[in-house]
């Protein structure tokens, strides 16, 4: 099987998504060249303690009482994983089981944080972008209005 994607896509749509499996994926990720027996690179995945970490300290941070200082500076810590990102969107975009509210807050961390992703693989972006396209079809209007304030940082921090 040959999978070739020529030159640059501007802007990630529906359109440029392929199903591999059952995980929708860019077609700019897909630029391998298989035919050159070239191995293609798995969609990022959270893992579940991964997500199950972050959504609990973001539960934690909206109770009344909290700690939230001490919240707040695990969550800075969490910086130091490169896909850190991706989690926040992964909640905001694809966690269901999840409250709005820490969705929410997942989104906002999430535009906060995608300002300094200098450096940041570009696999990473493409999660983001990808995910943020599919949340703004979202039934929570919050939900939309919060992935909606994210395109123009993620596409401005996209510029070389």
């Amino acid at each position: 099987m040959q999978v070739l994607v020529a030159g640059p896509l501007p802007r990630v749509d529906e359109r440029q998504v392929a199903c591999v499996g059952s995980a929708a994926v860019p077609l700019h990720v897909l630029r391998v060249v298989v035919a050159r027996g070239g191995a293609m690179a798995a969609p990022w995945q959270p893992s579940e303690g991964g997500v199950q970490k972050i959504t609990q300290l973001l539960h934690e941070y909206l109770q009344p009482g909290a700690d939230q200082a001490r919240v707040f500076q695990e969550l800075e810590q969490c910086k130091q994983f490169p896909d850190f990102n991706n989690y926040l969107t992964f909640v905001l975009c694809h966690g269901n089981t999840y409250s709005v509210q820490v969705r929410q807050s997942a989104g906002l961390l999430l535009k906060n944080n995608v300002r300094s992703w200098e450096g940041t693989d570009g696999l990473y972006r493409n999660y983001i972008r990808t995910s943020l396209l599919h949340c703004l079809r979202s039934n929570e209007k919050m939900l939309r209005q919060t992935a909606g304030q994210q395109p123009n940082p993620v596409e401005a921090a996209s510029l070389p």
